[in-house]
């Protein structure tokens, strides 16, 4: 893994949206305070290409990645909403994977984010 990387691509991020942006990030990244490493992930429809691997493996490892990231308990905090409630992650090492089953009314999620922590 080390060495390689993926190609994101998100399309229509706003509401109406019609590009797509995509950049290449690296697999693996270490956190820049505690530099532990860890998968540079988003969804297996959003990471389309890894480098040096055919479009088949590509797939095929994305897919394992994402489900190792995200089914796992040792991996995974699970959140049940509830009204007034406020949390917090960190991107650099917690996959964000919403479940919005049950949700009922609006959630509002804003985005910080810290200069010069980019993704390598």
């Amino acid at each position: 893994m080390a060495g390689r990387e993926i190609r994101h691509v998100v399309t229509g991020v706003e509401p109406g949206a019609t590009q797509q942006t995509e950049a290449w990030h690296p697999v693996l990244r270490p956190h820049p305070v505690t530099g532990r490493v860890a998968l540079y992930l988003s969804t297996p429809q959003r990471c389309v290409e890894v480098s040096g691997l055919s479009e088949p493996d590509s797939r095929e490892l994305v897919e394992r990645l994402y489900e190792h990231s995200t089914t796992h308990d040792a991996t995974t905090l699970r959140h049940q909403w509830e009204v007034g409630d406020v949390v917090v992650w960190d991107n650099g090492c917690v996959l964000h994977k919403a479940d919005h089953s049950g949700v009922v009314g609006d959630r509002v999620m804003h985005r910080g984010m810290v200069d010069g922590y980019g993704p390598r």
